[in-house]
């Protein structure tokens, strides 16, 4: 008697250790969902600046050595009447376009002009699901463009496109 209840504690034993396989192999095979708490968190930084402090920002930056990119949501007709100096004419419909998004990571900051201000957050907004604004510096100017030149400020009437 002796030996047959050691071959059945044997085969429990047995039974048991080939379940704690089953479960080790089955989670390894379908790893858990990473908690939400696990996730890394990006903060994206989008200053809002009114048109004095975009002034600025703006006479601080070398356009061409600091990476910063003023991209001007208006109409490509309004853009060509008067423009930010260093602006570049962007409708935001080209988002989809693969070569935009290469040409924009090539820029460190980016302010973003328009006379719909709406427009603009929502164009910013895009940037955000687009994981774009990873480790760049958006500006969001708060006044319309027409501000810009109706405080005197420069404007350009040459023409450079994106």
């Amino acid at each position: 008697m002796g030996e047959k209840k050691i071959r059945h504690y044997l085969l429990i034993l047995a039974v048991l250790l080939l379940g704690v396989l089953a479960i080790v192999l089955v989670v390894s095979f379908f790893p858990q969902q990473p908690d939400s708490s696990d996730k890394l968190e990006t903060t994206v930084v989008v200053r809002e600046l009114s048109l004095a402090e975009f002034k600025e920002v703006y006479d601080k930056r070398d356009l061409a050595v600091d990476r910063f990119m003023i991209l001007d949501l208006r109409a490509r007709g309004e853009w060509e009447e008067a423009f930010i100096p260093g602006s570049i004419s962007f409708e935001s419909g080209r988002l989809d376009e693969q070569d935009t998004w290469q040409k924009l990571d090539t820029y460190n900051e980016v302010a973003v002009v328009a006379d719909d201000l709406g427009a603009a957050s929502l164009f910013v907004d895009q940037l955000k699901i687009q994981s774009w604004v990873a480790d760049k510096r958006i500006y969001l100017l708060e006044d319309p463009v027409s501000g810009w030149f109706a405080a005197g400020y420069s404007k350009s009437r040459f023409l450079l496109a994106f």
